[in-house]
């Protein structure tokens, strides 16, 4: 009987770990997106104000 219940017990937490895991590394992906968004617009406008620099220095 105490065997029986240590045993669900154990089960039930391994359970639940993973699920939190799981839920953990998504929100971590979620993040790097998230990052790798703002490191392309920073790029893109810092690509678009050197474009400027460079037509405004032409004429």
């Amino acid at each position: 009987m105490i065997v029986t219940v240590v045993t669900n017990f154990i089960l039930i937490l391994a359970y639940y770990n993973q699920i939190i895991f799981h839920w953990t590394i998504g929100q971590q992906q979620k993040t790097n997106q998230k990052i790798k968004t703002s490191c392309f617009t920073n790029l893109k406008t810092e690509a678009e104000a050197s474009q400027m620099t460079i037509d405004t220095n032409l004429e």
